[in-house]
């Protein structure tokens, strides 16, 4: 199950995709006021905590910025 969190009632999530002929960049926006996410080590049996480093296997550079007026941008590069 890739996705165990949600947005409250009447929030949305944004994707925005930008590819050229090096790289591709994925943004997620949320309006959601809460920590930037941290990468920590899953436990052996837990079923959650990987995606992160799923995207850190994969991206060049990734990260969290704020999003005006609230919430964040998490975003990931990949090479093209």
């Amino acid at each position: 199950m890739p996705l165990l969190y949600g947005t409250p009632p009447g929030h949305r999530i944004y994707l925005a995709l930008d590819v050229d002929s090096t790289r591709l960049r994925v943004e997620v926006h949320d309006a959601i006021r809460d920590r930037p996410p941290v990468l920590v080590a899953p436990g052996l049996h837990v079923e959650a905590g990987r995606g992160l480093h799923l995207v850190k296997s994969i991206a060049k550079s990734w990260g969290c910025s704020p999003r005006e007026p609230i919430g964040k941008i998490i975003w990931c590069e990949v090479a093209a």
